[in-house]
């Protein structure tokens, strides 16, 4: 139990740190010329592609949604793994035994 809990942690440690679609490796300002703008940008919002936001983040063809979901996902997974791993470490009894009084 202890080593799937660690391996769980570390996938969903490394899929926030290098989250799918990768980052943007540099600020690109707004150009209106720009092939990457007319693809991200469907509308008036004006935006900067900042540099280590993820690429999936920004609003195209509904892409931002299913980023919301894989980080939700991704955060219950890590939290419920590291749960574990301290409740192995701490010794905390994950079955409830009832001893007969002596």
């Amino acid at each position: 139990m202890m080593l799937v809990a660690t391996v769980i942690a570390s996938v969903a440690f490394q899929g926030a740190i290098n989250p799918p679609g990768g980052v943007w490796q540099e600020d690109i300002p707004y150009n209106s010329n720009s092939t990457i703008h007319h693809s991200f940008h469907s509308s008036n919002t004006l935006k900067t592609f900042m540099t280590g936001t993820a690429v999936m983040a920004y609003p195209a063809s509904c892409q931002e949604n299913y980023y919301t979901a894989y980080l939700i996902t991704n955060f219950v997974s890590f939290f419920a793994s590291i749960c574990v791993i301290m409740f192995i470490i701490g010794r905390l009894p994950l079955k409830i035994r009832f001893v007969n009084g002596y």
